[in-house]
């Protein structure tokens, strides 16, 4: 059976032994994922693997990694007093890491497919009555910082980062329209204004 089950071996389901950590991987995930994603994501994924993944698990062999290691993880996160959403995040970047993993022949499947994370809850939205709703506007239009963008903030429903993008090109005052062009994202050593992530933002 063992000459068998040597011969039946696939090239896809097996890689060779290493003694790369957990660690030692995630720091590669990041040098290779900087580029590719955008600085406020790739810094989200940096401060979750710095503060709650690696204390934890950096001393762990990658390719002794298990889900059950993954599932302690999640609970004892949760008894901290961390929100379901926010280990739920914690899941993805660890998920993300080990996809990588994968493709690069690092380990031969993803631990995190088995692991048991918290659901992503969504939080019930609480909105504005009619008469807060006027108060607000009302407010707003006496402050002369940031009344406008409250205003604007208040009756489309655009995020900060779109606000702050906004450039007179993208305002059609006849047609009383905006169009959110670009975003405005603080990086070390400057201030950007990319396209937004997806098809579905530039409306």
């Amino acid at each position: 059976r063992l000459k068998e089950a040597r011969d039946g071996r696939r090239p896809d389901t097996v890689v060779g032994p290493s003694t790369v950590t957990f660690a030692e991987w995630a720091q590669e995930w990041l040098a290779l994922t900087e580029a590719s994603l955008r600085p406020s994501g790739w810094r989200k994924h940096a401060e979750r693997m710095r503060n709650h993944i690696l204390p934890a698990l950096g001393h762990v062999p990658l390719q002794l990694l298990r889900a059950d290691h993954l599932d302690r993880l999640y609970a004892r996160k949760l008894r901290e007093g961390l929100a379901p959403r926010t280990v739920h995040h914690i899941h993805a970047t660890i998920h993300a890491a080990l996809a990588l993993a994968v493709r690069r022949d690092q380990v031969v499947r993803n631990v995190a497919d088995q692991a048991d994370p918290p659901r992503d809850g969504l939080r019930e939205m609480h909105i504005f009555t009619e008469d807060e709703y006027r108060t607000f506007i009302a407010a707003a239009r006496e402050d002369p910082v940031y009344g406008a963008a409250l205003v604007v903030a208040a009756t489309t429903g655009m995020r900060k980062s779109e606000l702050l993008g906004l450039r007179w090109r993208d305002v059609d005052v006849d047609r009383g329209a905006i169009h959110p062009a670009t975003v405005r994202e603080r990086r070390p050593d400057e201030i950007v204004f990319p396209q937004p992530r997806t098809r579905r933002s530039r409306r």
